[in-house]
């Protein structure tokens, strides 16, 4: 769809996703980008990963009334990592999980071979601003 198509669609007829149940997903790494929180301008790297698999933790009603009759791998969640010296360590594990060789490579090298590499990921569920749930990742495994 091209950018004046989405202008053109009707306000009204735009929906929030529903957030994703809890559980383990097999996911891809579709691709990367960086940028900067909006409050304290804090760098990142944020990561799209796109859904393959669910694991049997995952409650499969709630999940099919999630992706609305679409298929799994339509829908894409993203995960951001702060690039700040605390919290590097995070995304060194992440890394490592991916199965990227990080041994003596500094993050520019390391980040880019990520994509297009499967990990397990766990989604759980977070209250926003008003009603809103979203997604949020809180831990990877590596793929045996």
């Amino acid at each position: 769809m091209s950018f004046q198509d989405l202008l053109n669609k009707s306000v009204d007829s735009v929906e929030r996703p529903a957030p994703l149940p809890e559980g383990t997903y097999e996911v891809l790494i579709k691709a990367h980008n960086f940028g900067e929180s909006d409050r304290k301008k804090t760098p990142y790297c944020e990561f799209e990963y796109q859904l393959m698999a669910t694991g049997l933790d995952v409650d499969k009603e709630r999940l099919d009334s999630a992706l609305k009759g679409k298929p799994l791998s339509e829908r894409s969640i993203r995960d951001s990592f702060y690039i700040t010296e605390k919290a590097l360590p995070r995304l060194r594990e992440f890394l490592e999980r991916a199965g990227v060789n990080i041994v003596g490579r500094p993050f520019t090298q390391c980040i880019p071979e990520a994509i297009g590499r499967r990990v397990l990921i766990f989604v759980k569920q977070e209250a926003g601003e008003g009603d809103v749930i979203y997604n949020n990742v809180s831990k990877y495994a590596a793929l045996e």
